[in-house]
């Protein structure tokens, strides 16, 4: 039965992502919080938790407590945390006091947009997180808020090079509103 829910769980999942994310690395090039440029290539060989998010977004504020806590438990050589911001021009501003408030240690990346969302299949809203195994590769997409559970099932499962129970590679919380 394990075999089952775990093929049909990776036929949901190939049917979700395109050709491209299947046999492709995710790329993607955004500036730190220093203006240097930083890619997605850079991780590679690592487990990578890209979370996008906004100072403005409610529900980013809200949930970015679970990747603050998981950045402590798996925030190893093996898994890399992100924070993808998009605020714009207005709102950069807000982006330094946000992150010390949430006691973020993980890298803050500027300069997201929602042709990234759309790119990586996490829609148009925030907060939309992609998990990527160490190819680079999307493994997991959540649209709206991840769970703590959501959050480390995937991440372990990731971590154990994707094999025991696959967890929902596609969670879309935007639908239950």
């Amino acid at each position: 039965m394990k075999t089952l829910a775990t093929l049909l769980a990776l036929l949901l999942l190939s049917s979700s992502l395109s050709s491209s994310d299947r046999d492709q690395p995710v790329s993607l090039k955004l500036k730190d919080l220093l203006g240097t440029d930083q890619t997605l290539a850079m991780y590679k060989g690592k487990v990578v938790v890209l979370n996008f998010w906004a100072t403005w977004c409610e529900p980013c504020e809200e949930e970015m407590h679970e990747f603050v806590d998981a950045n402590k438990r798996f925030g190893t050589n093996d898994v890399v945390f992100l924070a993808a911001s998009l605020d714009d021009e207005t709102s950069q501003k807000n982006i330094p006091k946000f992150v010390k408030r949430q006691k973020m240690t993980f890298q803050v990346l500027t300069g997201a947009t929602v042709e990234h969302l759309r790119e990586l299949g996490l829609g148009e809203g925030v907060p939309g997180t992609v998990i990527l195994n160490r190819e680079g590769k999307i493994v997991a997409r959540v649209l709206g808020p991840i769970s703590r559970k959501e959050l480390r099932e995937r991440i372990e499962w990731t971590l154990a090079n994707d094999s025991g129970d696959y967890p929902m590679p596609l969670l879309d919380h935007f639908r239950k509103r």
